[in-house]
């Protein structure tokens, strides 16, 4: 592809030692790691919000990384883009036997058991649950390794067949929701018995639930959290501004007083959402 290769001839350039960018080649695999994780992030939240414009400038952004850490790596003479995309297309080649092999698979679940499977023969494992980095975010990896034990029928969905039943993924959410409840009485015992190491473990269990029931209803757990810390945010700042109208100090406000505030708040967004709501309909 033309656009392709005028991008690789770029980042050639920009890389070159005689007249190219002094920032460019300074940078190392190491300097280029916090670049990936900020751009993917970027790229995730245009996702969210729906633009399709923001969308190509951010796929150009977690591109661009990929090519960058590429020509750093052919320079040092490890591999190429080339390399990078061979591997990839043969891979994906060997994860799909169903489409390029003799195997068969109907549904989306028996796609994913056999990603797994496959996966696991190439990485030498002998468990299905992958190995991931402490830098990855603890709500991503939960999710995920729910996702993998599922795929070999350990689910509240009982076997990967039953995952696209109509309603069973929603039962299954419902049943989840019960592991909840008993982490969450665990959770008090150790409060009650002042053990903090097992106030920790506890806490653990009912997040990594909660993780589970958002996978099983089909939800980022990641994007979900971020959207409740920014409903807060949001909230508590139309807090502080009432009181800055009325002359109040936050820090003498007693709890009562911060719950009725947040009880106006609260019901003044719920009147905006069905005055919006309304003008939409018509």
């Amino acid at each position: 592809m033309r656009e392709f290769d005028l991008l690789i001839r770029l980042m050639k350039r920009l890389r070159s030692p005689v007249n190219g960018c002094p920032w460019d080649r300074s940078q190392t695999p190491g300097s280029l790691a916090k670049h990936i994780i900020e751009e993917a992030n970027e790229l995730a939240a245009a996702i969210q919000s729906g633009c399709v414009d923001s969308q190509i400038d951010e796929l150009g952004d977690v591109l661009l990384q990929v090519v960058f850490l590429s020509r750093i790596h052919q320079e040092k003479g490890h591999f190429s883009i080339r390399d990078v995309i061979h591997r990839l297309r043969c891979k994906l080649i060997r994860r799909h036997p169903h489409i390029f092999g003799s195997l068969r698979a109907e549904t989306a679940a028996e796609v994913k058991q056999l990603w797994e499977q496959v996966k696991s023969r190439e990485k030498g494992r002998d468990s299905v649950i992958s190995d991931y980095p402490n830098s990855m975010p603890a709500l991503s990896v939960a999710a995920r390794i729910g996702e993998q034990a599922a795929a070999v029928g350990f689910d509240w969905c009982g076997l990967p067949d039953s995952q696209n039943e109509p309603g069973a993924r929603r039962h299954a959410a419902e049943l989840a929701l019960e592991k909840i409840s008993e982490e969450t009485r665990e959770l008090k015992y150790a409060i009650k018995h002042k053990d903090s190491a097992q106030v920790a473990e506890e806490l653990g269990d009912l997040i990594f639930s909660t993780v589970n029931v958002a996978r099983l209803l089909g939800i980022n757990a990641e994007s979900a959290l971020q959207a409740a810390n920014f409903k807060f945010t949001r909230r508590f700042r139309s807090m502080e501004s009432r009181l800055r109208e009325k002359g109040g100090f936050p820090a003498r406000l007693s709890l009562e007083e911060w719950e009725t505030l947040w009880r106006d708040c609260k019901e003044e967004e719920l009147k905006s959402w069905k005055v919006e709501r309304k003008e939409i309909e018509k």
